[in-house]
């Protein structure tokens, strides 16, 4: 049990992003798992049934709180948290299919790194009216289509899953390099994607590998 532990804290921390609040999200998790848990006889406590559990308090949290996402920044919590991308696929999904790439780019620099927007347009090669537009698109849809919808099953095209690939590793990495690259590139993820896996192949630590 105490293996698996860490594992769901960073769980809680990738939803909360903030230190104290995954602290208390991981024991009320605990305390329905484990209840649940007795009531129904189970066996086994599933990382995947933890995770079901946590996320569910966390929206209830967050409608009964009508909190607004964190403003602290996610370079702001340990890049362990993002080590598995599993963890916040869930996160990413919905943001992926209801944000074009160009939203959701601008969305996570802006709301989530705290650029600012003139460096925003700068970055991304775009006006500051444009951007300003963009992120009030992105925000409106994430209000409209994200928030509510946190547990609904998203389904992606392959596409949007090598997306949600790419931003797990910027994030991952706190890359947001890779994120202006997103937006800037007209070329299909999955050709983005290649070029960063044929980028890893040939660093000097993968090549000590192969030799």
């Amino acid at each position: 049990m105490g293996q698996i532990c860490p594992k769901h804290k960073n769980h809680c921390l990738a939803l909360t992003k903030n230190r104290w609040e995954a602290e208390d999200l991981y024991h009320d998790t605990w305390l329905k798992a484990w209840s649940h848990w007795h009531k129904a006889g189970l066996t086994q406590l599933t990382n995947a049934y933890f995770t079901k559990i946590a996320k569910h308090t966390f929206i209830d949290y967050c409608r009964k709180t009508k909190r607004q996402p964190s403003q602290k920044p996610l370079a702001e919590t340990s890049a362990a948290t993002f080590n598995a991308g599993s963890d916040i696929d869930y996160l990413l999904k919905p943001l992926v299919s209801s944000l074009t790439v160009k939203q959701l780019g601008m969305f996570l620099l802006a709301d989530v790194y705290k650029w600012p927007l003139k460096d925003i347009a700068q970055a991304c090669q775009q006006s500051l009216g444009s951007v300003k537009a963009t992120l009030f698109r992105a925000r409106q849809n994430v209000s409209k289509h994200v928030r509510e919808h946190l547990e609904k099953d998203w389904q992606l095209a392959d596409e949007q899953a090598l997306h949600v690939q790419l931003l797990v590793k910027a994030l991952a990495e706190e890359n947001t390099a890779l994120i202006v690259q997103l937006v800037n590139e007209t070329v299909p993820a999955s050709i983005l994607h290649g070029k960063h896996i044929q980028m890893k192949m040939n660093t000097p630590a993968s090549q000590a590998l192969a030799a």
